[in-house]
């Protein structure tokens, strides 16, 4: 017997075919069709299972055999489901919700390589679709610490046109970290951020909130930033630029006289030290060198130690050239990648090695016949990497504070044995790892050269992304303390440093300078621009953010994620991030929108499939 629950089913299918059961069936029999069709609504209407049963059986053999649709009315059916479940995408996209997966590691540990997130798209206001602005935006809904979804729209970053379902045009959105609102002003010291709000209160949350405080930030990736050369009126101007602004530059008059400049206040004065701009100068790029590689200069100034496996150089305190450009186009000054830095060294003992190795760090890397290469969707063989040792089994790992873990297909990752080949166990393959930097590029891991290119021709390329900085005296690497300030090895190159700027007055000692008071922060602070926001990436070292592009505007923000929901791991869940409310006027709208939505779309097709509809439709035929 047919159910009560499927007889409503058929009735509701008689109705939505009447019009083509009017075209195919001749005048006896759609009366008959009506009348089965009347009945069975009376059936169901009070309940008569038995006669509902019958009717109903009759009413599904005309329909199977005169009220098939045809073709093209599937066509039709197919083509305005999908214009309709498109759009609607869409939109809920645009304005409500979206579910992203995460391209690359700019954002790690919080999101790592393929992680699947949530994001609400209306966590601040409420998005125009396929537009860069808002309705209903509220900036006080945005967060310092916050993830932000943003429109890489107007920002100085590649490749950013895109297209949603093949249909419509729009920018690519990016996911970093809130870290500055307008207003504010910020300074980095020690891997830590400090700032002040536009009225000159102190923004302690940068300091103290548990969910990114511990994240480790550094002002830039490289000391030279984004470098730009003109050549107005036949001379020559090098801007070395910060956030996406020029801060410091060269100029090369047609006769060789070299004249430095620094923005300040929005205007450019005279001046060589750049590295005084939000604490640029309170961090040095380092790499590994073996005893061989060392320098004369290093021992010249007495940082050599016999008894030392390996050395940390330090490249810091970067500074415009003081002196007129010389003649010849290969002298360091008149390379974009060779501005005026000084060098330092440090040399390690197998305690601090130790500690190298506790804070190990990369992104992704795949493995293949011992060679170590970036991760990518697609690897080529043809790709250059890091020949790292032979015995390395093939496949995909990472390094998270000292531990390696080899990851699946599923992204599943799997701590490994610390017997494993891939971990550090000698001093060269700790030299090949953290000189090859985060990413594992062959371009950062440096061979031995001459001396004079170690002494005269340094090239940036040679120095990874690994940074160093003090902390309340502590020294740190890799955002973990490789020296507490008594360390003697850390007491004696503070002594050398010291010893190097009283002899030459112009060598700026690598020191610790101290936590930055409310003055400093004012004067020397990255200064955020009226409705621009600070984006910057968890993981540092391999972040496009607002150290390249600059400040995001505000009509770019498009939302925050809420939720890690792949892969399954300790990780799921939400983000570390400061808590938003539910209970906002930008989701009220939109939950307000989705029920009328929803409403509508209910009454239109209990209306399209109504035994009133089909009285309309039969008297209309009727001539009624």
């Amino acid at each position: 017997m047919i159910s009560l629950s499927k007889c409503r089913h058929i009735l509701r299918e008689a109705i939505l075919g009447y019009k083509r059961l009017t075209k195919k069936l001749s005048p006896a029999q759609l009366q008959t069709a009506e009348h089965d069709i009347e009945t069975l609504h009376e059936a169901i209407h009070a309940g008569d299972n038995a006669r509902a049963d019958a009717t109903a059986s009759e009413l599904l053999t005309i329909l199977k055999t005169d009220g098939k649709k045809t073709w093209v009315d599937h066509l039709k059916e197919l083509v305005f489901a999908i214009i309709f479940a498109v759009c609607v995408a869409a939109v809920v996209r645009q304005t409500w919700f979206e579910l992203y997966e995460i391209p690359t590691g700019s954002m790690r540990p919080t999101f790592k390589e393929h992680d699947r997130v949530l994001v609400v798209k209306n966590a601040f206001g409420i998005n125009t679709p396929f537009r860069t602005s808002h309705l209903e935006f509220d900036p006080s809904l945005v967060k310092r610490g916050q993830t932000i979804v943003f429109s890489g729209d107007g920002l100085n970053m590649p490749d950013v046109d895109t297209t949603y379902f093949f249909l419509f045009p729009g920018k690519k959105r990016y996911v970093k970290r809130c870290l500055g609102k307008p207003g504010d002003r910020l300074y980095f010291y020690g891997g830590q951020m400090y700032g002040v709000d536009q009225a000159g209160n102190p923004l302690p949350e940068l300091l103290s909130d548990p969910t990114f405080a511990s994240i480790e930030h550094i002002p830039f990736l490289t000391f030279e930033g984004m470098t730009d050369v003109e050549h107005p009126n036949g001379s020559t101007v090098l801007s070395f630029e910060h956030f996406n602004d020029p801060i410091g530059r060269i100029i090369v008059s047609p006769i060789g006289a070299l004249t430095t400049e620094l923005k300040k206040n929005d205007s450019w004065q005279p001046g060589t030290d750049i590295g005084a701009f939000w604490g640029i100068k309170n961090y040095a790029m380092c790499r590994l060198l073996l005893p061989e590689d060392l320098p004369e200069e290093a021992k010249l100034n007495g940082y050599e130690q016999h008894s030392a496996p390996l050395y940390l150089e330090l490249r810091h305190s970067p500074e415009l050239p003081q002196k007129n450009m010389p003649a010849s186009p290969h002298d360091r000054y008149i390379l974009p990648s060779n501005l005026m830095t000084h060098f330092s060294w440090i040399p390690l003992d197998e305690a601090a090695m130790k500690q190298l190795k506790k804070a190990l760090n990369t992104s992704r890397f795949i493995m293949r016949n011992g060679m170590a290469l970036r991760y990518t969707h697609e690897v080529s063989s043809e790709r250059s990497g890091i020949f790292l040792a032979s015995d390395i089994p093939d496949g995909t790992y990472e390094f998270f504070d000292g531990v390696a873990y080899e990851i699946n297909d599923l992204s599943y990752a799997k701590a490994l044995p610390h017997e494993h080949p891939i971990y550090p166990h000698s001093k060269e393959l700790l030299k090949k790892l953290f000189n090859s930097g985060i990413e594992l590029s062959a371009i950062t891991d440096p061979q031995p050269v001459s001396e004079e290119l170690l002494t005269k021709k340094r090239s940036v390329k040679l120095f990874p992304a690994r940074y160093a900085y003090f902390r309340d005296g502590d020294f740190y690497v890799i955002g973990k303390p490789l020296f507490e300030k008594n360390n003697p090895l850390l007491t004696q190159f503070e002594a050398l440093e010291k010893k190097r700027h009283e002899l030459i007055h112009d060598y700026p000692a690598f020191i610790d300078r101290g936590k930055p008071d409310s003055a400093t922060i004012i004067a020397d602070g990255l200064r955020v621009l009226e409705k621009q926001y600070v984006a910057l990436g968890d993981n540092h070292a391999m972040s496009l953010d607002s150290r390249f592009f600059g400040f995001v505007p505000e009509n770019n923000l498009q939302g925050s994620t809420r939720l890690i929901f792949w892969p399954v791991s300790d990780r799921m869940g939400r983000p570390p991030q400061p808590t938003s409310s539910f209970w906002r006027i930008q989701n009220a709208y939109v939950l307000v929108s989705v029920a009328i939505v929803t409403a509508i779309s209910l009454w239109f097709f209990r209306r399209t499939s109504s035994f009133r509809r089909y009285e309309k439709l039969k008297a209309k035929r009727l001539g009624r």
